[in-house]
């Protein structure tokens, strides 16, 4: 077994000074009411059993789950500081039943850039010269002017939103990392 290969002080992986960092990632899964999310460090898993974590998880609210497990790592020597953050799913609208959006999406933030306050001016000054064209009763003018106004908001509108990575869609069948 590879795990049994690296000793366990050795960090093989972290979140560093790198602006990115490779993560494994196991499912989606479908998430029920009633589920819990149990985040540790290697001083509860350690000590404390998969076998023993299910059923103190199953039978005791987060926060006396929590002090339990650490209290019984502690019991059995603590070799290592004992980290425990327990997340428990109570209401239907975190259910994956109840989620009508589509399949979570890795990696995929749109691109928000700034825009130009140039734009703004001349988008702005394109929307006043087809209303006063409009006031004076100079109707082609101002249909010119107020195209180029929807132009420039449109330009603007791209400039801050368009361009969206498209990220790693996660279906049923789809798993990232070595899970």
């Amino acid at each position: 077994m590879l795990s049994n290969l690296v000793p366990k002080n050795v960090i093989t992986r972290s979140l560093g000074p790198h602006a990115t960092v490779q993560i494994d990632i196991e499912g989606p899964y479908p998430i029920e009411v009633g589920d819990t999310f149990l985040l540790c460090s290697d001083g509860l898993t350690g000590p404390v059993t998969d076998d023993e974590l299910g059923p103190i998880l199953a039978s005791l609210e987060p926060d006396e789950a929590a002090q339990a497990l650490v209290d019984l790592a502690n019991l059995r020597g603590g070799p290592d500081n004992v980290t425990v953050v327990i997340a428990k799913i109570i209401g239907s609208q975190l259910a994956t039943q109840h989620n009508e959006g589509g399949p979570l999406t890795m990696g995929a933030e749109p691109k928000r850039r700034p825009v130009h306050p140039a734009l703004w001016a001349v988008m702005g000054a394109c929307f006043l010269a087809a209303l006063v064209m409009l006031i004076l009763q100079v109707p082609y003018p101002a249909l010119a002017a107020l195209a180029c106004g929807l132009a420039f908001g449109a330009w603007i509108l791209w400039t801050k939103y368009g361009g969206a990575k498209p990220g790693i869609a996660l279906g049923e069948a789809r798993q990232l990392g070595k899970g």
